[in-house]
């Protein structure tokens, strides 16, 4: 490889989600990291990121749940005032993080089950620090932002605002949870997954660490062999074959693909 093919683009970082998304579709990667086409917000984003401030609000101190409501729709309409998006998933996604109730039960909601599940760790150290990683000297570095830090257990807690609760922690986080394990001095990274139903908390097996950094590296490097085919980031891109079922394509890059490839994505 000649050169540095990351300075050349001007990348002199990489992210966890910048390897996973490389690694779930070239095409996307190029289109958003060389084009600058922007991957698109979604509700469930949203509502992850409402969710994740409405929870650290009430951990940070004995905070009544209602206020910690309050921060997280907040969040949650703010995110969510110029999207564009239906008002019947607006108003769905706003009751699963406060909770709601059907004709045959109840359900707390992602802010009383992420509170639950998180409380007996007691107060975090930190929230969002960030961390730097270093996987070679010839490749950029790793930066991340850990969610939860528990300095006085040796825990740190990655939150997951979902839908269904998995039951294994999946690749994508496996290699999220990698990083910061390697950057943190091997103390334990946790995944804490919360519904509006429910939550599960697993932790990262140190097997499983050391292969995803592995991978991790040999994604980064693989970035790296793309980035020195051209000089040109329009033809990096070409030299790609996109797949338009891949769900991590977007409005920006779907309009981004027609000007690249000679055929246009099939709409959704």
């Amino acid at each position: 490889m000649n050169g540095d093919p990351f300075k050349k683009f001007n990348i002199r970082w990489l992210s966890a989600s910048s390897l996973n998304a490389f690694r779930s579709s070239q095409s996307v990667w190029c289109l958003q990291y060389l084009l600058g086409a922007k991957g698109g917000v979604s509700i469930p984003m949203v509502k992850g990121i409402a969710g994740e401030d409405g929870i650290a609000f009430a951990l940070s101190g004995d905070r009544p749940i209602e206020e910690a409501h309050e921060v997280a729709l907040t969040t949650f309409d703010a995110k969510t005032a110029l999207g564009g998006f239906a008002p019947e998933a607006k108003e769905k996604a706003r009751g699963e993080l406060v909770g709601y109730s059907t004709s045959r039960t109840s359900y707390p909601g992602i802010i009383a089950n992420g509170i639950a599940a998180l409380r007996e760790y007691g107060p975090p150290s930190s929230h969002g620090e960030k961390i730097k990683l270093s996987l070679a000297d010839d490749l950029p570095a790793l930066i991340g932002y850990k969610d939860f830090s528990y300095d006085h257990i040796g825990v740190d807690v990655d939150l997951k605002c979902t839908s269904r609760i998995p039951s294994v922690i999946s690749p994508d986080h496996a290699l999220q949870g990698a990083i910061y394990w390697r950057a943190s001095g091997n103390r334990a990274q946790r995944f804490c997954y919360v519904t509006p139903a429910d939550f599960k908390v697993y932790e990262l097996d140190v097997d499983v660490a050391r292969n995803a950094l592995q991978q991790a590296e040999h994604i980064a490097r693989q970035i790296g062999e793309l980035l020195s085919r051209s000089d040109d980031p329009v033809e990096v891109c070409r030299s790609t074959v996109p797949d338009f079922s891949n769900f991590r394509w977007s409005e920006e890059t779907r309009a981004a693909a027609a000007d690249v490839w000679d055929f246009t994505p099939t709409p959704k």
